[in-house]
């Protein structure tokens, strides 16, 4: 009966009771949403992704209305959404939302990539720069850039790539411009001078994919000048 009297004068506090509780609930919430808004101007650590996470990366890269082209996980280029031919079903154009139920992953639908070689006096070392290539590989996405570490234990070279195109706001004209940028740098983790090349390759794809067929042939030629091949 005690206990009961004395909750019922917890429980009846009055007016002034009221607004007592009223106050510290609202110096509660006060303190508990500037902890929340500090949070929110934080800076935080940059989100790095690698081994699997890796599958399913796609960033968008590519000038604006200049067709498609995703960087990978590992750094290849993929998508590929150059050759007027719709990847989503064009009658369906809402059709993409079906991707975030069963991502889209990495295709090579023709050749292309880079490597990094290694020239030495008898045989060369040769690694390609995406997952056959090295066995350690980090993806941070900062939009317009995407960065990519390359490292492997049996290489003495690792490798950091920048992807992007310009994208300039409020400029459309810099920024439909339809190319990507890849930067490389290369450090020597050995204390041995090393005599490094980078390399790329791209299938010639003129009426390889087209909305139309056309009748052609190809024509490749390999074209010199100074120490570089075309």
């Amino acid at each position: 009966m005690n206990n009961k009297k004395s909750l019922m004068k917890i429980g009846k506090p009055g007016i002034f009771g009221i607004f007592t509780t009223l106050q510290l609930i609202l110096t509660s919430f006060t303190l508990t949403f500037g902890q929340e808004n500090d949070r929110l101007s934080d800076r935080g650590a940059p989100e790095v992704l690698n081994g699997s996470q890796l599958k399913y990366i796609g960033m968008p890269i590519g000038g604006l209305a200049s067709g498609q082209v995703y960087l990978g996980g590992d750094g290849q280029l993929w998508y590929w959404d150059v050759f007027n031919i719709n990847r989503i079903d064009p009658q369906n154009p809402g059709a993409g939302d079906k991707f975030y139920l069963n991502p889209m992953t990495q295709d090579r639908r023709f050749e292309q990539g880079f490597a990094i070689r290694i020239n030495k006096e008898i045989t060369s070392i040769a690694r390609s720069l995406n997952n056959d290539g090295f066995s350690d590989i980090t993806f941070r996405g900062e939009y317009p850039i995407g960065k990519v570490n390359y490292k492997d234990a049996n290489f003495p070279v690792s490798v950091s790539l920048e992807a992007f195109t310009p994208f300039i706001p409020t400029d459309f004209e810099s920024s439909g411009f339809p190319a990507v940028i890849m930067e490389y740098q290369l450090k020597n983790k050995t204390d041995k001078t090393l005599e490094l090349e980078i390399m790329g390759w791209l299938q010639n794809t003129a009426n390889y994919f087209t909305a139309e067929g056309t009748s052609g042939k190809h024509i490749n030629k390999i074209i010199k000048s100074e120490d570089v091949l075309h």
